[in-house]
């Protein structure tokens, strides 16, 4: 063995370990600028107030359409404070983690300079720094989906006990954190199940079955316990008609394309945005397929983690099809990681040209920055789902006279039971009426304040423009109540009626 090489070796595994902890420490930095300094939002708050469910009751919420360990993690947490910075933090933490594991999966591989880069896309990926800076368990679902990727790669690799053991919990831990991780198991269980096959090692059959038989317990378990509720909750909710049905099997495949683009590459690069035309997410295709096909040509062994990409994308869209799960964004952030992958290969498959290397790379990075949450006020195309219902309700609370009453319009009552939960003042939550003709809304929200001479409306997550149509709607009636102080903060307000002489 020639030392100075084994020392060269050894010294550049040394520099891209620290390269990886100083990316990993900056991704946390990134994602706590400005973590706490807006409001909880209509969704957030919900998860919110089912962390204060008290225990053991918080085991069992069925509010929502989610099973059970996101919730007992910021459980603690909501115990002491219902404040953002810490409700946020554990979203955080394991967005800047995820950056980490990302070069470990890929490093397992024997892919490091494609994990580093993966791993510095995941640093600054908009999205990822957007989840990271909300209470929602989406953060938890990219960093489960590569613990469990890494899993996998264990257990294909070695296949000792504590691999399984790993492997087995990785995946319960998953199943029991959010649903659509389970679309990613099919694939790596095909990809596991086959090596097993090639090997003919009885030993390892024996693990496999054994795993799968506690994974099947405890899917029986969630499915009684949590699953079958939600099953109907999600399908109600979501109205998922399936594709075969509403536009036709055939029209639906056609549009598979446009499935992909807006449903994946958009949101995994420009979410929550307004780009004119779809030549962005086009660029990004074209880079993903270049990625694609590189691991694929360059290393036959490494061919599967494409075939990762592509099957779990038509897993998706078949389950959409059928009618049983939404297609893309949120519900498709388990693949984030190999997309990511896909991006730094084909930046990699560069590499005889450096300069076309640098000037994708350049791009990738710099298209990620501008659509920084932080960026919102700069970006013009950037529109984030944001509500400040907490400086509207601090206006409220100033201002309010002690028998003045509160009418809590119904997509501000999670936020607005967060941050009043204590409140004196005389309170009624409206019902979820915006299905309803403009005077049965107006007679609920008569019925509320009973001719009182004066009342408080709170509002957040407004319906396109159903502020203005209550501010009419109370304007003319009997009796009639006029507008005589407000507080607008963005998406979000507080309104001050008198009662008209």
């Amino acid at each position: 063995m020639d030392i100075s090489t084994g020392s060269t070796t050894s010294l550049r595994k040394t520099q891209t370990d620290w390269i990886i902890l100083v990316l990993t420490g900056l991704a946390i930095l990134v994602r706590l600028w400005g973590i706490g300094q807006h409001s909880f939002w209509f969704d957030e708050a919900r998860e919110v107030l089912r962390s204060l469910t008290p225990w053991p009751d918080v085991l069992f919420v069925t509010d929502g359409a989610d099973p059970p360990i996101y919730r007992l993690l910021l459980f603690p947490i909501a115990q002491l404070t219902v404040n953002e910075f810490w409700l946020r933090l554990p979203s955080a933490l394991f967005s800047g983690g995820a950056v980490y594991l990302s070069y470990i999966w890929l490093a397992k591989q024997k892919l490091p300079t494609i994990g580093l880069l993966t791993a510095l896309f995941m640093a600054v990926s908009s999205v990822q720094i957007y989840y990271a800076q909300e209470v929602s368990q989406y953060s938890f679902v990219v960093f489960l989906a590569l613990l469990l990727l890494i899993s996998f790669a264990q257990v294909r690799r070695r296949g000792a006990v504590a691999d399984w053991v790993m492997l087995t919990v990785a995946i319960i831990v998953s199943l029991y954190s959010y649903y659509g991780l389970a679309w990613l198991l099919p694939i790596l269980d095909l990809h596991l199940m086959w090596q097993l096959w090639q090997r003919k090692d009885r030993g390892q059959y024996g693990r496999f079955f054994t795993a799968h038989l506690i994974i099947g317990l405890s899917i029986v378990v969630l499915y009684f316990t949590q699953l079958n509720i939600h099953i109907n909750r999600f399908s109600t909710n979501k109205g998922l008609e399936p594709l075969f049905v509403d536009p036709g099997w055939l029209a639906s495949v056609r549009q598979f394309d446009n499935y992909l683009l807006d449903g994946f590459i958009s949101f995994f690069t420009v979410p929550f945005s307004s780009v004119p035309g779809q030549w962005m997410p086009l660029i990004f295709l074209v880079v993903t397929a270049v990625g694609s096909i590189y691991l694929c040509r360059n290393n036959k062994k490494t061919c599967h983690l494409t075939l990762y990409f592509w099957a779990t994308v038509a897993i998706l869209f078949f389950v959409r099809f059928i009618g049983i799960y939404p297609i893309g964004q949120r519900y498709a952030l388990a693949v984030l990681p190999l997309f990511f992958m896909l991006l730094a290969a084909a930046v990699i498959s560069l590499k005889r040209w450096p300069v076309a290397a640098y000037a994708l790379g350049i791009f990738l990075v710099s298209v990620q920055l501008f659509f920084w949450p932080q960026m919102a006020q700069v970006n013009p195309w950037l529109a984030l789902p944001r509500e400040s219902l907490r400086p509207a309700v601090a206006y409220l609370n100033e201002q309010a006279q002690p028998d003045d009453l509160v009418y809590v319009y119904y997509g501000a009552e999670p936020a607005y039971r967060v941050y009043q939960n204590d409140s004196p003042l005389e309170t009624t939550y409206g019902t979820w009426f915006r299905q309803l003709p403009t005077p049965e809304k107006l007679a609920e929200i008569q019925q509320a304040i009973n001719s009182a001479p004066r009342f408080w409306m709170a509002m957040s997550h407004i319906h396109q423009q159903e502020d203005a149509e209550l501010i009419q709607a109370l304007a003319t009636g009997t009796p009639s109540y006029l507008v005589v102080d407000q507080f607008e903060a963005e998406n979000a307000a507080v309104f001050l009626f008198v009662r008209a002489p």
